[in-house]
């Protein structure tokens, strides 16, 4: 059983409760790619009532902020964009009462990966969060008591794996004094979360004076806030990972060679909203001697933009399956619990936001 991530509240409620099923540390059932995806857990009262009905409210937000370095508060600049809101109502008059109730929440497709960026130096950080919320009306002698409950909710969106597919990029390296070298390089465009990605290189010396030492590999990433009311942007840089190597055997002044670069398994996907947005780059550089030219003076640099992705290479995520079962009401309680779980009915939809951003 995995160990329990702890429940995050935003507002509490002394008599109602969140709380994980059926050994899951995670209320999100489905991958929140193109298949079906819901919340699945239980609520637990904190006694016996009677409950003529539950509300539960799921919103996305995407959040920026920032104050210039000397700056005063005053001058903060920030960005809310709202990326899905949905309400169900079940209600539940006439049930007997209840000590629990579990639900069952379904969720947009296509719903990006809760994350938490930042830059201290530049004073600036964003967010993609979500908040799932639940009104539970109880009926009294001379009037409902509404008690509010809200809590975070993460999300992990997971992909399908398929066979990535290969740009080729190539061109010529050149200095005042000519063209040292042609290249060709394959290089993947997804790059999946732990896992390991391989770039076939092949370099053409036209200069056989000249040699490449040294090859660095590394992904960077590059990301950029923007703000409401303001032209005003941030942009941050910081690699993620590299790795360097020494170069092969040169045979018929060609280096062929297949560079590794493992990818860290806690990055952020690749994302492009309203006010945040999340891009990679892969950076080969190599280090030059001889044919003249002196280490760092005509080394040779090249980047590409690549997308990172969480994606499901077993087709077994922890998030359940794609055949998942939507049917937006409760699961059928244990037999010998009918007393406390009663089945619900849907009573309206309040409203439902379909998200539209593209997060690659």
């Amino acid at each position: 059983m995995p160990n329990l991530q702890e429940i995050i509240y935003r507002t509490q409620s002394q008599n109602i409760k969140f709380e994980y099923t059926d050994g899951h540390n995670t209320f999100q059932r489905g991958e929140l790619g193109l298949s079906k995806s819901c919340l699945e857990g239980r609520l637990v009262f904190g006694r016996r009532i009677k409950v003529n009905s539950i509300e539960f409210t799921f919103k996305g937000i995407e959040e920026t902020n920032y104050v210039p370095i000397g700056g005063r508060i005053k001058n903060r600049f920030s960005g809310f964009y709202k990326l899905t809101e949905k309400s169900k109502v079940f209600s539940l008059e006439g049930t007997d009462p209840m000590e629990y109730y579990d639900f069952k929440f379904s969720l947009n497709s296509n719903l990006s990966s809760s994350c938490l960026i930042g830059d201290r130096e530049k004073n600036v950080n964003g967010r993609i969060y979500y908040i799932f919320s639940v009104t539970v009306n109880i009926p009294g002698s001379f009037f409902t008591q509404r008690e509010l409950c809200e809590i975070y909710c993460p999300l992990n969106q997971v992909l399908p794996y398929f066979s990535t597919p290969y740009k080729n990029v190539t061109g010529k390296h050149s200095v005042s004094n000519g063209t040292l070298f042609e290249y060709s390089f394959e290089i993947p465009e997804y790059f999946g979360l732990g896992t390991t990605i391989y770039v076939p290189i092949e370099v053409k010396f036209l200069e056989t004076k000249v040699r490449i030492v040294r090859i660095d590999i590394s992904l960077k990433e590059v990301t950029k806030y923007t703000f409401e009311s303001s032209e005003e942007s941030v942009k941050t840089k910081k690699q993620c990972c590299n790795y360097i190597e020494e170069p092969a055997k040169i045979l018929n002044n060609t280096l062929k060679q297949n560079l590794a670069l493992i990818v860290p398994d806690d990055l952020n996907s690749s994302y492009s909203g309203t006010y945040v947005e999340i891009k990679y780059k892969l950076c080969i550089n190599f280090t030059l001697v001889g044919g003249g030219i002196n280490i760092g003076n005509g080394d040779f640099y090249k980047e590409q933009t690549v997308i990172v992705a969480n994606f499901n290479r077993l087709n077994d995520s922890d998030h359940g399956n794609n055949n998942i079962s939507i049917d937006e009401g409760p699961p059928q309680p244990p037999q010998e619990e009918k007393s406390c779980q009663n089945k619900a009915s849907e009573s309206s939809v309040v409203k439902e936001v379909p998200n539209t951003r593209d997060t690659q």
